[in-house]
């Protein structure tokens, strides 16, 4: 009996520490919300540049596209960011990561020897097409010249080419 009498002053515990946790928090402790600020995702925009000149692997994209897409996502909550063809980065980052993933993984796009042309070029091509689309590439004239190099650098020169444009953007 005694122990049911005790529970509504175990709420009013709760609730209270409640209130003043949502009260500490915005006053600055570590747990307030994230800021994003143009500066910063210049940086990691930079970062990504520099990467790709220096020789941009797959793991590399991968963390870089994580990073950038976190920055973009809380620049959006905290401020408009329309002026910064942060939507187009991301997009680039995006196709450029899944057209490597599915060069590397697919059957169709693996060469048949090392170096060589891809096995399957039609069937490849047809699984890159949506992300080469994204990217504006044209993989027509490929031909059979289609082996996984042929296919990664003008993905990454794309890839470039949008980061600069942003980077541009985020003065």
């Amino acid at each position: 009996m005694r122990q049911m009498s005790e529970l509504p002053m175990i709420a009013r515990t709760i609730r209270a520490f409640v209130l003043c946790l949502g009260f500490a928090l915005p006053a600055g402790l570590p747990f307030a919300s994230a800021e994003a600020s143009p500066a910063e995702l210049r940086l990691w925009v930079a970062r990504l540049i520099e990467t790709l000149d220096a020789g941009l692997t797959r793991p590399d994209l991968r963390s870089l596209r994580i990073e950038i897409g976190a920055q973009i996502r809380v620049m959006r909550l905290g401020a408009p960011t329309a002026g910064y063809e942060l939507d187009e980065l991301n997009r680039a980052i995006v196709a450029t990561d899944q057209a490597w993933q599915l060069l590397q993984g697919l059957p169709a796009c693996q060469p048949a020897a090392a170096g060589g042309p891809v096995s399957q070029p039609p069937a490849c091509l047809a699984q890159l097409r949506p992300n080469l689309l994204v990217l504006g590439v044209d993989g027509s004239e490929w031909g059979s010249a289609f082996t996984q190099g042929a296919v990664v650098q003008p993905i990454l020169v794309a890839l470039r080419r949008q980061a600069e444009r942003s980077l541009r953007s985020l003065r």
